[in-house]
């Protein structure tokens, strides 16, 4: 199994510009895609430092999802493992969810 991190902690990224995930993606292949869904990356957040809107999860979960479409035949698991901020955190998981659901 391979991990490929996003974080790039001396500038923060916003996921729209990220080429990372395909080209790593296709070097993988993942049978399964795994989504860690860390929403203390949310700038509301007191925890996480990655200034990310709640649009900015709507477009990781976008490209998470045209990984596992293109190499998990759409086999993709998700658990949620942070979020500090109730009311961003519940904006961000609605959202993430509302992309999951519109492909199902």
């Amino acid at each position: 199994m391979a991990t490929v991190s996003t974080r790039e902690p001396e500038r923060r990224t916003k996921p729209a510009e990220g080429k990372g995930w395909d080209i790593s993606a296709d070097k993988i292949r993942p049978e399964l895609v795994l989504i860690s869904a860390g929403f203390d990356a949310h700038a509301k957040d007191p925890i996480g430092s990655l200034d990310l809107e709640t649009e900015d999860f709507v477009v990781l979960t976008k490209q998470v999802l045209e990984v596992a479409k293109t190499h998990a035949q759409s086999r993709l698991v998700g658990c949620l493992e942070g979020g500090y901020h109730l009311e961003a955190l519940a904006e961000s998981v609605e959202a993430h969810l509302k992309e999951l659901l519109a492909v199902a």
